[in-house]
């Protein structure tokens, strides 16, 4: 992704950072040592409350790691195959491909990381209860605390906390209805989430300054179960479409020993297009965009040849013709490509594009729009 970091691979999964990771953990770090642990353990200096301060923003990101891998591991037992987690702070999102996706199996899945929460607060409960020295005493108080919270918060019913998995897991079983269980269990998520931009409003303005904590997790909430359901709208926009329905047959290609120069003069100035196929020796070998030869200094663009600054083609990537069109969006989504290589075997047919691809979405969703309006569309 475009916005987040890889940070190393446990149990296969590939671990990756979104960039407010950096901006929370500061967040968090200063909270607690300027106000938790000031007030729960007075009488230590501001360095010893810094470093509490790191060290519990730290272990609270490893339980939330936890957290996610829990989730993971029961995807995996149930069938489904899971490449990678992005970490925000109080949460993930799981890189999930749902060939045996169920009711039964989301359920299983989604009450796992809420369980796992519960027991890494019942352990740092044992440790603040044992443990006399002050340190970890104080680093267990608070992440007994705050994983308990995180437990219960999790369970509410509103979609994509877990508990708003949960629920849609139920609806869908009870209703046989994916996209339907979806839009309850959305709607749950954004009564919450706006119960908590108000609450942390109300808090704000009678001088509890910690209600911005509600705000942020509010609209965080927020944008991730409208993006979450848009992502349903597009999977069920694109059931049963391939990619050879958005093939397109003539285009151009770049040959990788030609100069920067004559792409931009011969391609990138007389065409809107972003990305171009490479080929070398009449083979597919990789993806040059526009946007990495802007950031390339002038002077360069005559020395400099297109196979030294494209993407190559193992991380271009490729589809074929019978591909899913929702798998092809999201492999680009993904590697933040415009379009990709599709092939035929061995041969190289055409290109798919993103932009073909969302605007049949569009069309599709105002057709539906205007059908329920009463509209007869062809």
């Amino acid at each position: 992704m475009n916005h987040s970091i890889k940070v190393g691979r446990y149990l296969g999964i590939d671990v990756y950072l979104h960039y407010s990771w950096f901006f929370i953990f500061a967040l968090l770090a200063w909270a607690l040592a300027t106000g938790f642990f000031p007030q729960q353990f007075p009488g230590y200096s501001e360095a010893e409350y810094g470093v509490l301060g790191l060290v519990s923003s730290l272990l609270l990101f490893v339980s939330v790691l936890l957290h996610e891998l829990s989730h993971s591991v029961v995807a995996r037992r149930n069938g489904m195959k899971v490449d990678r987690i992005t970490l925000f702070f109080f949460g993930g999102l799981a890189g999930l491909h749902e060939q045996k996706f169920t009711p039964k199996t989301e359920f299983r899945m989604s009450i796992a990381g809420p369980m796992m929460s519960l027991v890494i607060s019942m352990v740092f409960l044992i440790v603040y209860n044992t443990v006399e020295f002050f340190y970890v005493s104080a680093i267990a108080a608070y992440l007994y605390r705050i994983n308990m919270i995180l437990a219960i918060f999790n369970l509410v019913p509103g979609f994509p906390l877990d508990g708003g998995r949960v629920l849609r897991s139920i609806v869908w079983y009870w209703t046989k209805d994916f996209k339907k269980a979806t839009r309850i269990a959305t709607m749950g998520g954004k009564i919450f989430a706006y119960v908590l931009i108000f609450l942390g409003l109300g808090s704000i303005f009678s001088g509890a300054y910690g209600g911005l904590w509600f705000i942020l997790i509010g609209f965080f909430l927020l944008l991730l179960s409208t993006l979450s359901y848009q992502q349903v709208e597009i999977k069920d926009a694109l059931a049963g479409r391939k990619v050879k329905q958005f093939l397109i047959k003539r285009f151009a290609v770049f040959d990788a020993d030609m100069s920067l120069k004559q792409a931009l003069a011969k391609y990138f100035l007389s065409d809107a297009q972003e990305a171009y196929p490479v080929v070398k020796d009449g083979k597919f070998a990789g993806m040059i965009m526009f946007k990495d030869v802007q950031s390339i200094n002038k002077r360069d663009w005559m020395r400099l040849r297109i196979h030294e600054v494209m993407m190559p083609a193992r991380k271009a990537g490729r589809v074929r013709l019978n591909t899913g069109a929702y798998t092809a969006l999201a492999m680009m989504l993904k590697k933040g490509l415009p379009l990709m290589p599709v092939f035929e075997k061995k041969r190289m047919v055409g290109l798919v594009t993103r932009d073909s691809i969302l605007r049949y979405v569009k069309m599709k969703e105002k057709k539906e729009k205007l059908e329920k309006m009463g509209f007869k569309v062809e």
